[in-house]
């Protein structure tokens, strides 16, 4: 005799084979225009514990086997949320145009009240009508607020905007150790950029010190610089934009339906061939300091370590200007030996809670930091004639000792 147990198994069984042709088989035929889901085996969780342990590969996985390879706008399912994967260049740059259709003030107003302000609190700070003054919109310096209607209440989301990019991806001393890593384990960088930044500085012994601020941060005057930093970024960041659908909308022939969410994974683009040519997951900074005309356009349209559209992190451009300073500071005053195998570069860890999508500069590896001796440089050119004084500074920092990395 069957039992009540082999009889509820062989049901249970049953169903999710029905759910699953009906999901995954019949639906598509049925809605051709509605962007394809990814496969998965247990409703309404979906793709949650891959989404959270490696999005990369998982939206690697989807738009290889229902995105057609970049072609088509494809849909994962996670704890009952649709979430669109949209990876094409030409679809991107569809969504950040149009933000009739896409918001992404839902994710700040969570953001803000996650922090302890009230949907109450939200209502009168977001609806709060008067214009900016004058004297604030337009600096002496020429800088500009970017308020559409220049209004207090859209200076106060750019605000709550700036702070949500500070709070989720802090991300200095992650880029710091990066940028020092890979200029470490290509010594001849340091020496181009020494060359490039030496006008910048000046002085002697104490007083030797950057004096143009504004110098290092010219990918004119400093080409080998501003490709490390491009090329840093693009391999090790792992930035997205995040986007509400408020009205249908169709997107790469596909229609996204209202209340859905929008994902762009600009690591996907990164590490693209058909983009960054052979070995994309490889640090060549050469590929942006080769680059000229269509091509050099063409590589900067899709490096997108700082989101893009209007979510675009609004404090880039003072987190590259202080990284280079420091980054150049560090190397023109000091010498770095690796000590140990100076082969083997960290890699990034994409299944890091610290490191899923949007969070800036991915961690590194467990077990993969390294130690470096760092002593102050000998240079004379760079630090004076002065032995006396040299040897006054090396005496008391006593080079530095052996420093973890």
């Amino acid at each position: 005799m069957i039992s009540i147990g082999t009889i509820s198994i062989a049901f249970l069984v049953i169903l999710w084979i029905t759910w699953r042709a009906w999901t995954f088989t019949i639906l598509p035929k049925l809605r051709p225009n509605a962007p394809k889901q990814l496969p998965y085996a247990i409703p309404f969780v979906g793709h949650a514990f891959s989404f959270f342990g490696n999005t990369t590969a998982l939206a690697l996985r989807g738009r290889r086997i229902v995105g057609r390879n970049g072609k088509d706008v494809f849909s994962l399912t996670a704890m009952g949320d649709t979430i669109h994967i949209v990876t094409n260049p030409k679809h991107i740059s569809e969504v950040h145009g149009n933000n009739a259709s896409f918001s992404f003030h839902e994710f700040t107003e969570d953001f803000v009240k996650s922090m302890g302000l009230s949907r109450e609190g939200i209502s009168v700070t977001y609806g709060y009508g008067p214009s900016l003054p004058s004297w604030f919109l337009e600096k002496p310096n020429g800088f500009t607020w970017s308020t559409p209607d220049k209004s207090f209440a859209e200076l106060v989301r750019q605000m709550h905007h700036a702070v949500f990019w500070l709070v989720l991806t802090n991300t200095n001393t992650k880029l710091v150790f990066r940028l020092l890593t890979y200029l470490l384990h290509n010594p001849e960088l340091i020496s181009a950029i020494r060359d490039e930044v030496a006008p910048a500085f000046s002085g002697e012994g104490l007083d030797f010190k950057l004096l143009d601020y504004d110098y290092v941060g010219t990918s004119d005057q400093c080409p080998t610089l501003d490709a490390v930093w491009c090329e840093t970024l693009r391999l090790c960041t792992n930035s997205i934009s995040l986007r509400c659908v408020t009205q249908d909308v169709v997107i790469g022939g596909k229609l996204l339906k209202k209340g859905s969410k929008v994902i762009i994974p600009y690591r996907l683009l990164h590490l693209d061939e058909s983009i960054y040519g052979p070995g994309a997951d490889e640090f060549r900074p050469q590929r942006f300091l080769e680059a000229k005309g269509r091509e050099k356009t063409r590589l900067f349209s899709h490096w997108r370590p700082f989101g893009g559209g209007k979510s675009m992190c609004p404090g880039r451009h003072l987190a590259e200007h202080a990284l280079k300073r420091m980054l150049v500071i560090m190397i023109f005053r000091y010498d770095f030996e690796i000590m140990g195998d100076a082969t083997k570069i960290p890699e990034c860890d994409e299944t890091r809670l610290g490191t899923m999508p949007g969070t800036g500069a991915m961690s590194v590896k467990e077990g993969q930091d390294f130690w470096v001796k760092i002593t102050e440089s000998g240079a004379k050119g760079r630090f004076g004639e002065g032995e006396e004084w040299l040897e006054e500074k090396m005496a008391s920092l006593q080079l530095l000792g052996i420093t973890k990395l």
